[in-house]
């Protein structure tokens, strides 16, 4: 019993955890496309129980760039410059939840 009950905080832990990192590159995605992208919609971060999500032991998540049926997004992705700013933007995302724990870090130093 005490096995599941951990496991199970370490779960929801874990899901928290991947619910910031989704925050912090949903966002930076969003305020680097919407300038190229003006209709570009912010759709937030959701949730879904993917098994490749919640078998991690690490915080994971799934980002989609762009859909295929539209056909704007189907321009958009054709341009190098862009598809530069979306791997750029996802690096900044990364950077932005890690920076969380060094500061977090020189703090408890």
């Amino acid at each position: 019993d005490y096995k599941k009950i951990l496991e199970k905080i370490y779960a929801d832990a874990r899901r928290n955890e991947s619910h910031g990192f989704a925050r912090a590159v949903q966002g930076a995605l969003f305020r680097s496309l919407k300038k190229t992208n003006p209709a570009l919609e912010n759709r937030g971060v959701r949730t879904a129980p993917f098994v490749v999500l919640i078998g991690t032991q690490m915080p994971a998540i799934l980002v989609e760039i762009a859909c295929l049926s539209n056909e704007n997004e189907v321009q958009l992705l054709t341009k190098p410059d862009y598809r530069e700013n979306i791997a750029l933007s996802l690096a900044q995302g990364i950077r932005q939840y890690a920076h969380r724990f060094t500061v977090a870090d020189r703090k408890g130093s």
